[in-house]
């Protein structure tokens, strides 16, 4: 891949919101099907490596869209987006009533006000803990990455197996 006159080896997606997750994993395998210069990595649910420390500095038990993790991440990150006044009450949860049947309003239907948990419980404080473990699991990601040399050799040996 070049950008301005750089040839880049190495591309790393890193997702930021939970409804990519499926999609970056077909994305991941619909890119072996033509040989690249390039092997692109990916960090499709980085939250879950600060799982263990959001258990410890969070009181809600329920996680995902806004939710007390999320809102403290966005109150240290960006605290004037932040609606605060919005959140009267913990998430009432709902769902389609049709189990096993996916429908385009699952999340809808599951996220009534359209958040999880409990966003008033939220910090600033929290959402500083949360965001420099986050980060530091990133940039130990890109080392690992800028150290490797298996993927490459790996595709390599899969595209002269694959295509000849």
């Amino acid at each position: 891949m070049r950008f301005q006159g750089t040839v880049f080896k190495k591309i790393l997606i890193v997702n930021g919101h939970g409804g990519n997750s499926s999609l970056l994993r077909v994305f991941l395998r619909e890119i072996l099907h033509k040989k690249r210069d390039y092997v692109v990595y990916a960090l499709i649910e980085p939250w879950l490596a600060i799982e263990e420390v959001a258990k410890k500095v969070c009181e809600s038990k329920v996680a995902g869209h806004a939710c007390e993790r999320e809102t403290s991440m966005g109150l240290y990150l960006f605290e004037n987006l932040i609606k605060m006044e919005n959140v009267k009450q913990e998430a009432i949860i709902g769902s389609t009533g049709l189990t096993g049947i996916e429908t385009p309003v699952d999340w809808q239907a599951y996220a009534i006000q359209l958040y999880l948990g409990d966003p008033r419980l939220a910090t600033r404080e929290k959402g500083k803990i949360l965001v420099e473990k986050l980060v530091e699991f990133v940039a130990d990601a890109i080392r690992r990455i800028k150290q490797d040399e298996k993927v490459p050799r790996i595709l390599d040996d899969f595209y002269k197996k694959a295509y000849g």
